[in-house]
């Protein structure tokens, strides 16, 4: 049976959910005693993979003054265009002192095919949008007990969004691309 990009990414959201439940499991089966008194010099580690099931709606320019496009997207419609996802946090802590990380990459591509147009007859859009993220914390415990913690955490985030927008005719090709990056 040959699989298509459609029942690949069926399989990836079900591998990261069958993960999520695997960490629920673990973390049920083995519980940590939290204490209001000095914690031991042991290491807890936690690697969560995750999921975000979105939507999109707003608009978008290409370039400055340029007319603005609304955008109205629904789960589905994300989930058609989705080329590659990964969302992946993590989480370590010795005695008092946490350090958190949070890394999330999206990979997504639409086309439209446009007939009729003058000079040119069809032409074809792409656009083509690429998202990395990235978070770093580090910070103290605070507060520490089987109730509730408290952590006081000061870190950066990075974060890289490309978009590359492609509208080819038999005539010519356009290519618009646009970065931001913070």
């Amino acid at each position: 049976m040959t699989r298509t990009p459609t029942h690949l990414r069926y399989e990836y959201l079900a591998a990261l959910l069958l993960a999520a439940l695997l960490h629920t499991q673990v973390n049920a089966q083995q519980p940590e005693p939290l204490h209001d008194s000095p914690p031991s010099s042991r290491y807890a580690v936690q690697i969560t993979p995750y999921a975000w099931i979105t939507g999109l709606s707003g608009e978008s320019s290409p370039f400055k003054r340029a007319p603005s496009l609304d955008i109205e997207k629904s789960f589905s419609d994300v989930w058609h265009s989705l080329r590659a996802a990964a969302f992946l946090n993590t989480w370590l802590r010795r005695d008092r002192y946490v350090l958190n990380s949070d890394l999330l990459y999206v990979n997504t591509r639409e086309s439209e095919v446009v007939g009729g147009l003058p000079l040119v007859g069809a032409a074809e859009g792409t656009m083509d949008t690429r998202l990395f993220m990235g978070t770093l914390q580090g910070g103290y415990r605070f507060y520490d007990s089987e109730q509730a913690s408290l952590d006081a955490l000061a870190g950066f985030s990075f974060w890289d969004i490309r978009s590359r927008a492609t509208c080819a005719s038999r005539a010519e090709a356009v290519t618009i691309r646009k970065a931001s990056t913070g």
